[in-house]
């Protein structure tokens, strides 16, 4: 009698009790980027305000609040072209050792850039969101 071994659930263990498990969000295509933003729009990063929050011991998030002067309107009509805009985004910083999910935004904006930026306007708190993980897209430094 052979004793054969199920790969399959053991390459799932391996997964799930190694350190190099993490993972996140997939970066959205050009096309689900445009498919999900009601506002696409270029301009002028004026400034930048980051908080950090503690979740605990091992959880910690910077969110960040944008105000950006619009140059350009791809798509939308929730913004006016040279309005001061604000949006909202959020960045992972610490996880415990092994987690997997969301991480945020997977780059931050800085100050004086010129970004395109994939929004999602939210109606019940009329605020706008960088679309996940990748909504935005840097012009100038």
């Amino acid at each position: 009698m052979s004793l054969r071994f199920p790969l399959l659930p053991a390459f799932s263990l391996v997964a799930l009790f190694s350190p190099i498990s993490i993972a996140a969000l997939r970066p959205l295509t050009q096309e689900e980027r445009v498919a999900q933003a009601s506002d696409i729009v270029t301009g002028y990063v004026r400034t930048v305000k980051k908080q950090v929050h503690q979740k605990g011991t091992e959880f910690s998030d910077a969110h960040y609040a944008v105000q950006m002067i619009v140059t350009d309107i791809e798509k939308g009509n929730n913004v006016a072209g040279g309005e001061l805009l604000k949006f909202h985004f959020w960045k992972e910083l610490e996880r415990p050792r092994g987690w997997a999910g969301d991480a945020g935004q997977s780059g931050v904006i800085k100050h004086y850039q010129i970004i395109k930026a994939y929004l999602k306007f939210d109606e019940t708190k009329n605020t706008f969101q960088l679309l996940e993980p990748n909504g935005f897209d840097l012009i100038q430094k």
